[in-house]
């Protein structure tokens, strides 16, 4: 979601902000679960920031020759980022929650759901 369209929806805002508070000042086990999933992402970034420094430039990276290339180089690179955004997202879960039970999302959520009032 665009920072517009959250902005301009009251509700969604507010559940954001609860959220953000929530893992930013809540109990231990929340502020955990924030330190572990950034952590997560930290590391995976860092990861990929090294794999591209050693990657550098392919000699397949040639610029596209037509408007026809340069769409279809442009779709092939949308969905190879959209397989890695997937690959990132189930990484970063195992890492920061792989060990969680589903006792634990269920202690968080009514954590979460107290701490809403």
């Amino acid at each position: 979601m665009d920072p517009e369209t959250l902005r301009n929806d009251q509700n969604r805002y507010d559940e954001c902000a609860a959220a953000a508070r929530f893992f930013m000042t809540g109990p231990k086990k929340a502020r955990d679960t924030l330190k572990a999933y950034i952590n997560a992402i930290g590391v995976i970034a860092r990861r990929d920031e090294e794999e591209e420094k050693k990657k550098g430039k392919q000699p397949g990276d040639a610029k596209p020759k037509s408007v026809e290339d340069e769409d279809a180089q442009f779709k092939a690179q949308r969905s190879e980022m959209r397989d890695k955004e997937k690959v990132h997202l189930e990484e970063v879960y195992k890492s920061a929650f792989g060990t969680w039970s589903d006792a634990d999302w269920k202690t968080l959520q009514s954590t979460y759901e107290k701490s809403l009032g």
